[in-house]
This record gives C-alpha cells, sequence and structure tokens, in this order.
C-alpha cells in the first residue's frame, strides 16, 4: 500500500486550476508503459530522487517534483502516480490531488516555458507499507471537457525502486559488474587500436 500526503502546487496561477472528474478512470495502462522520447515536448516531470533507494516499510520519503510545458501553447495537465510489484503488476494507480491556497484541484493549465514565471513544483511526500516496490508519477497531457479531464496521452514519467537490503545490493553489485566490464572493454578497444596505428 501506498501513503500520499496531498501536496501544494506553486507556480501556477488560480486561474489556470480545475478539480475536475475523469470521463474514464481506467484511461492509464494496467503495466505502465513509458511513453516515446518524442512526447516530451508536450510535457516535462522531472524530481530529485534516485531510480533506486534503499527502504525501510513505512519511512516517509520526500521528492520535490518540477512540471513544464515545453510545447508553443498552454496545455492542461493532471499527474498521475502508480505502484508496481517487481513484476509489473499495477497495485495502485489514481491521480494526484494538490492544494493551491485553500484549494483542492487535479487538473493545472500550464503556459509554455518562454512564457512561465516560474516552474510548477510541489513537494510530494509518500511512503510505502512494503519493500520492493515501484513508485512513479506520470505527467498527462489533458483534455477538458466542461468539468471533466480526458487523458489524451503520457508525455513523461520518474520513478524508483524502493528496494529492500537484498534487492538493493543485488542491483549495486550488478550495476559495478556492468561498470568494470565496460571499462575493460573499453580499454581493450584502445589497446587493440593502439597495436593496430602502432603497425601501420
Amino acid at each position: 500500500m501506498i501513503n500520499i500526503a496531498i501536496p501544494a502546487l506553486y507556480g501556477v496561477t488560480l486561474d489556470r486550476i480545475k478539480r475536475v472528474s475523469f470521463v474514464d478512470v481506467a484511461q492509464l495502462p494496467v503495466s505502465p508503459i513509458p511513453p516515446p522520447p518524442p512526447a516530451e515536448a508536450l510535457g516535462l516531470i522531472t524530481w530529485d530522487m534516485l531510480p533506486l533507494v534503499r527502504y525501510t516499510p513505512a519511512t516517509p520519503l520526500q521528492a520535490f517534483v518540477q512540471m513544464s510545458n515545453p510545447s508553443g501553447e498552454a496545455r492542461w495537465y493532471v499527474i498521475g502516480y502508480y505502484f508496481l510489484d517487481l513484476n509489473g503488476i499495477a497495485l495502485a494507480e489514481g491521480y494526484i490531488e494538490f492544494l493551491c491556497g485553500d484549494i483542492r484541484l487535479n487538473a493545472f493549465r500550464l503556459p509554455p516555458i518562454a512564457e512561465a514565471v516560474e516552474p510548477a513544483h510541489f513537494s510530494l511526500e509518500f511512503s510505502s507499507n512494503e519493500n520492493d516496490r515501484v513508485f512513479g508519477l506520470r505527467m498527462l497531457l489533458s483534455e477538458m471537457v466542461g468539468n471533466s479531464a480526458v487523458v489524451i496521452q503520457e508525455t513523461s514519467r520518474v520513478e524508483t525502486l524502493l528496494a529492500s537490503k537484498s534487492t538493493y545490493n543485488r542491483l549495486q553489485q550488478s550495476s559495478l559488474m556492468n561498470t568494470v566490464v565496460g571499462v575493460a572493454m573499453v580499454t581493450f578497444i584502445a589497446s587493440v587500436s593502439m597495436k593496430i596505428f602502432a603497425s601501420a
């Protein structure tokens, strides 16, 4: 189970926020599939979490999240979250609800980066009752239909693996081994190249 505190949203003016219902709450795929890289041109989300965190269940974590609109026109967005097991099975998913002053909202309109006074951002506090789970956020381009939102597409995502000690150590060792093999290959190729040039 994932626990998410309602964050305050900054960098978005009151005339650019809405509390909406969703035309179809099952619009998100069960097992998230990353959007193609060109989609980031329609909306970009970033955060300061590492992709791999050694995690103790029920420990609150805090992430600083920024959203921007790299396109040339103002667009509406919602932020979705997902919580997966190590097999990619969705255990929970939904939409982040924000506070802007005293107003609760779940959709916001971002101007193009060139027109933004400051980046839209929030600090998100979350925790999980279990480890070896993936927690992620998705920036979702939306279209407003009255007081409802239709998700058009996912533009970008961020995620972190809340790893147990054994999973963390295994993945760190695997990463270290890949680095060692990579350095060895570069060294080998460099020495072969030098021998070829020396014999030429």
